[in-house]
């Protein structure tokens, strides 16, 4: 299998999710891969056309391990850790689900075949408006069902309850990203840091133990703020705590 030609698609500032990025492979034997990376659309779009593409269309291979090969040496030789790596990684996605449709075998199988039946799930509670609300500041819709970006900071009981019925085992929420703007991340308030542990209480209160929490801190707080988050976090029995610390 070879690598024709690389397509990117940007589905625009009025879609659901302004900042995806769609990536199609062509290969000479007509099966066509499909895969897709998030955060500024256009910048990864332009490293694709100008950098990779011409690479990778050029390689004598098309596997999977050449084509990464190709990306991540490039990227980590001019010290490539963002844009890159994101890019690289949609085109990734796409050259394997093109050898997985050429073999016509289902994904799971070349990466070694299933290891368990059954994996736990949980909810990362964004939505259809949480791209659009990192990039302008506040969410464009509160009335969509799926809005769970706003449901788990304004509703979170009404959210956790919500889940446990539809059968998800945990949560990942995070309350805290708001008040790290104040004063950036290297204090938090005893009057913020409540505000933001009302959530897990809440949550906690309406469903008890059915569901786990996780608790995503997006690095950004200092390391003597993240520790008392932390330990005030304990008393929600959180499943995990995860990147509270700005690096």
């Amino acid at each position: 299998m070879k690598i024709t030609g690389i397509e990117t698609i940007i589905p625009g500032d009025q879609s659901p999710l302004p900042e995806v990025v769609f990536v199609r492979v062509y290969t000479d034997i007509g099966v066509v891969g499909h895969g897709e990376t998030y955060y500024t659309p256009r910048a990864v779009s332009e490293y694709i056309h100008e950098f990779l593409a011409p690479r990778i269309i050029a390689a004598e291979s098309g596997s999977p391990e050449a084509i990464w090969d190709i990306g991540y040496s490039a990227a980590a030789r001019f010290g490539g850790r963002g844009l890159e790596l994101r890019a690289l990684s949609a085109i990734d996605i796409a050259v394997w689900d093109a050898l997985a449709l050429s073999l016509n075998v289902p994904l799971h199988v070349l990466l070694g075949g299933p290891s368990v039946s059954q994996i736990p799930v949980y909810n990362t509670c964004g939505g259809p408006s949480y791209g659009k609300s990192l990039r302008f500041g506040e969410i464009s819709s509160r009335d969509g069902r799926y809005e769970d970006f706003d449901a788990f900071m304004n509703r979170p009981d009404e959210l956790a309850a919500d889940l446990v019925a539809e059968g998800f085992g945990g949560m990942k929420i995070w309350p805290f990203d708001r008040i790290a703007k104040r004063a950036g991340g290297q204090i938090i308030s005893s009057e913020d840091l409540q505000t933001a542990l009302t959530p897990f209480q809440k949550i906690r209160e309406a469903v008890g133990s059915k569901i786990n929490i996780m608790a995503e801190g997006h690095g950004l707080w200092s390391l003597s703020a993240a520790k008392r988050i932390a330990k005030e976090l304990e008393k929600s029995e959180p499943a995990w705590v995860v990147d509270l610390i700005f690096c």
